[in-house]
């Protein structure tokens, strides 16, 4: 039989694969040139035993260079001075911590000014925030959305700056070994904090020259912070004393002169005044109780400054309570006796 060219075209497709409804997907190219069609999959095999896990992955991708001595940690870094241990922290969003131990010295427990409820022991306060790192060999800088923090190699600094790239303060390292906080700020810069309005005299409630870090007579601020309009605020865990350890007398420098912990560590507070003492709060815990101003002096007590001053007033410990209105007028036109808070 003879074909011609159509029908040989025809012929050549009907046996092609893949072409007359074949799955080319199942077909294989023989050895010999020649073809054939896959038959329907076999069972499925046993699974193979599981391989090693592989390392864990970094939620960030730490710099390439960082100055000697700097090794990253949760939060912010650790700079190595010799023996001693540095430690930068972004503590929340608008709060730097510092801490320094002297020949790498354990850290001790943080002051809990106000102990929450369940505390059975000093609460070391716990950092809220993952900031964002960069280095190079010359400097380390950890950002968050209110503050940048670097620590300068050169000059062992800290240099603090606002969101807007504003420098704020800074604080070198030579003063943390001498067992003192000193921050160096804007000599313009309005200071407030630390005393009460009676003790400055003329300058109102700006404060400088040496202060006492002590409690006092009511109206008296007490803690050991000295906060800024200018946008920062110090707040130093210690306990303070009758001495002037507290000198604001360079316009240039707030200075923390002797502190109560082995291991100095302090906070760097960023933002307006309501803000700063937000900070404040949330650092030292919160008062469970609200200030005796709004609570229409109920929360307070009747006190003198002798039992002469009771006796002549004709009051007892059981007049307190039921006269306490009446004596509060009184308090406040009367010299020798002051209200005391008794939370």
């Amino acid at each position: 039989m003879i074909l011609n060219r159509v029908q040989l075209s025809i012929l050549s497709l009907l046996l092609l694969p893949g072409l007359t409804g074949c799955n080319d997907s199942n077909s294989s190219q023989g050895t010999d040139g020649g073809t054939f069609i896959a038959g329907p999959p076999g069972e499925k095999g046993e699974i193979g035993e599981k391989g090693p896990a592989g390392e864990k992955g970094e939620g960030r991708i730490e710099p390439a260079n960082l100055p000697t001595g700097v090794t990253l940690q949760s939060g912010g870094f650790d700079v190595q001075l010799e023996k001693d241990v540095l430690e930068v922290r972004a503590f929340a969003a608008n709060i730097l911590r510092v801490r320094f131990r002297p020949d790498g010295m354990a850290a001790t427990d943080a002051t809990r000014v106000l102990p929450q409820p369940g505390d059975v022991a000093p609460v070391e306060p716990v950092a809220e925030i993952d900031p964002e790192v960069r280095g190079d060999a010359d400097s380390v800088e950890i950002t968050t959305g209110q503050f940048t923090a670097k620590w300068e190699k050169r000059t062992e600094t800290i240099l603090l700056r606002d969101a807007a790239g504003k420098i704020l303060a800074r604080s070198p390292a030579a003063d943390l070994q001498l067992g003192q906080v000193s921050v160096e700020h804007n000599a313009s810069d309005a200071l407030y904090g630390i005393a009460d309005e009676a003790s400055i005299g003329n300058t109102g409630i700006l404060r400088t020259g040496l202060q006492d870090l002590k409690t006092s007579d009511q109206g008296h601020a007490g803690a050991p912070l000295v906060w800024s309009t200018s946008g920062y605020g110090v707040l130093v865990d210690t306990i303070g004393s009758e001495t002037s350890n507290v000198d604001l007398s360079d316009s240039r420098r707030i200075v923390f002169g002797s502190i109560s912990k082995p291991d100095v560590d302090y906070y760097l507070l960023v933002g307006r005044p309501a803000e700063i003492f937000g900070s404040v709060a949330r650092i030292s815990g919160r008062s469970p109780l609200f200030p005796k101003w709004a609570m229409g002096f109920t929360n307070g007590a009747q006190t003198t400054h002798g039992m002469e001053t009771t006796t002549a007033l004709g009051l007892t410990k059981r007049s307190f309570v039921s006269s306490f209105h009446d004596t509060a007028a009184k308090t406040f036109r009367s010299t020798p006796s002051h209200l005391i808070w008794t939370g």
